[in-house]
Parts: structure tokens; sequence; C-alpha cells
């Protein structure tokens, strides 16, 4: 029982150096707010009521309007491949 706590459960639940799983979240914590300093503070996105519209810093896209920019992306990259290939 003492060598299963030992080698499968204290690594596995308790953090370096730490007899308890406490270490473990504050060092999470700490990661968190080292993220958040680099990237900065988050960005605002927001469905509307109907989830039909996506707000975006300010900007609005429809659903219909998302769906035509992948099926662009598609065409023009089903496009690019035909060069790329020589229309073969």
């Amino acid at each position: 029982m003492l060598q299963r706590l030992r080698y499968d459960i204290r690594p596995r639940y308790m953090e370096r150096g730490c007899l308890a799983p406490v270490g473990y979240l504050i060092e999470r914590r700490q990661h968190g707010r080292a993220v958040a300093r680099r990237e900065g503070p988050r960005t605002n996105i927001e469905w509307s009521k109907d989830s039909h519209m996506l707000s975006l810093d300010n900007q609005s896209i429809t659903v219909a309007q998302f769906r035509q920019v992948v099926h662009r992306v598609i065409t023009q990259t089903q496009y690019q491949l035909g060069d790329l290939f020589f229309h073969w």
C-alpha cells in the first residue's frame, strides 16, 4: 500500500517539492497570469440572442457571411491547387 501511494498516487496528484495538490493549483494560476500579461486583455466575442450574428470588437458578422467566407476560401484553395498541379 505504501509503495502504491509513493510511486503511483503521489506523482499523479502532488506537485514537485510539495506535499499537497495546492502547490499545483498555485503554479497553474501563476502560469495563467503570465499568459494574460503576455497576451493582453481578452477579446470580447459575443453571439446575438438568436445565434445568427457574432460580434467581435464592435464589428458584427452573420452566420451567412461567415459561410460565404469559408466557401470563398475553399474555392480559392481549389483554384490555387489546380495551378500548383498545372490543372492536371
